[in-house]
């Protein structure tokens, strides 16, 4: 029998080869990162993403005669939520080189894309995610069937209209301090809610908040008092937006979400900062309560969250109702 599409090697001369990322790839990567986009994406990030995440997933490369041609990256998570457990994947670093933009139906993107995504769902990823502007969003509804959920949801406020309150009862607010086992019931909690969203595990976030080389977040955690995580948030300054990169409360609905933007207020807001942001889905009791009552009002967007089934039997209903935020977007 023919040899499967990964294991073959690229003749010289012919067609692209595709093949599993490997570490010694990075380099050639970053290099190819500063030809797609004009700007490299610094070589640390690349270990980062790929080598020292908490979760695996199959990205791979376009190569021929020794060069990198192309690249699909699957950034790794697991879908947590009311009792599923499954790899998940995002689309991320998606590019091709000068010599191989061919985005019609045999280019090499579609190859890369299609292979990327058999890959993953043989490994049990039911589907993929991604934040896709227009422009590119257009281009995989196209040639790779995604189907777009939802634009992305963007709430906005400045930093004096946040909560300025004392904390609850028996509330405390720990700012830069270590994911540990403090976090593990808030993890538990939101893993449990109905619907998906990517792994909040305590590998996971300290991995993500705290492990990132050359950008730095600052995470303000709500305790209590016996020095279980409530909630937490992770901002990040881009110009003048603070954004909450992420955001989670273990209870919705009660004072811990007022709570921990007063702290955010108090303790993480950055000099300088004119705007809050956050993304999140627009239906749901969070985006309400921000909206409603905690003085945040509609922001701007060009993004849509957008999905691409990886298995016949892949629930889309499930991936429709994905509770998302910035962190799930790599460029955050």
């Amino acid at each position: 029998p023919d040899a499967p599409p990964l294991a073959a090697a690229p003749e010289a001369g012919m067609e692209p080869g595709l093949r599993l990322l490997r570490p010694e790839d990075f380099p050639a990567l970053a290099a190819l990162s500063k030809e797609a986009f004009g700007a490299a994406i610094p070589e640390a990030e690349w270990p980062w993403k790929y080598a020292d995440a908490p979760f695996r997933a199959p990205s791979l490369v376009a190569e021929r005669d020794g060069s990198l041609l192309g690249f699909f990256g699957a950034w790794a998570t697991r879908y947590r939520g009311a009792g599923v457990d499954l790899p998940g994947v995002a689309a991320v670093d998606v590019m091709t080189g000068r010599a191989a933009r061919a985005l019609g139906r045999a280019g090499v993107f579609r190859r890369l894309a299609l292979a990327v995504f058999e890959a993953n769902g043989e490994a049990g990823a039911p589907f993929v995610f991604g934040f896709p502007n227009d422009r590119h969003r257009v281009t995989g509804e196209r040639l790779l069937d995604y189907v777009e959920v939802e634009r992305c949801g963007a709430l906005e406020a400045a930093p004096s209209r946040l909560p300025s309150r004392r904390l609850a009862p028996l509330r405390r607010v720990a700012r830069g301090a270590p994911f540990g086992r403090a976090h593990a019931p808030l993890a538990e909690a939101l893993h449990a809610r109905p619907g998906l969203r990517a792994d909040r595990s305590a590998a996971s976030v300290e991995w993500r908040f705290r492990r990132r080389p050359g950008v730095a977040y600052d995470v303000v955690q709500l305790l209590d008092l016996l020095g279980r995580s409530r909630g937490y948030a992770a901002v990040r300054l881009d110009g003048p937006v603070a954004r909450l990169v992420d955001l989670q409360v273990r209870d919705e609905e009660g004072p811990d979400l007022p709570d921990l933007l007063s702290a955010v207020a108090a303790t993480a807001l950055p000099a300088g900062a004119s705007v809050v942001s956050v993304r999140l889905p627009r239906t749901g009791l969070l985006a309400r309560r921000l909206a409603g009552e905690l003085g945040f009002g509609e922001g701007t967007t060009d993004c849509s969250l957008t999905v691409r089934r990886l298995r016949d039997d892949a629930d889309l209903g499930a991936a429709r109702a994905f509770d998302y935020r910035f962190s799930d977007h790599d460029v955050f």
